[in-house]
């Protein structure tokens, strides 16, 4: 527990990046059905899954 962050600030900062990261896969997925019509939103919800486990994984280690 000593390595969780412990102001609001530090845990915000962890929010705020994984906020960005999801919302750039959104921006590609959107771009990306702008040419294929016929796209698929599997790949956007891997990728956001994907992003928020590691986002959570790492929420424990120092930094």
């Amino acid at each position: 527990m000593s390595d969780f962050p412990s102001t609001k600030f530090d845990r915000g900062k962890i929010f705020a990046k994984t906020g960005l990261k999801v919302g750039s896969n959104y921006a590609k997925h959107y771009l990306k059905s702008l040419t294929d019509k016929n796209g698929d939103k599997s790949e956007l919800h891997r990728q956001t899954a994907e992003n928020l486990l590691v986002s959570l994984r790492n929420f424990g280690e120092p930094h």
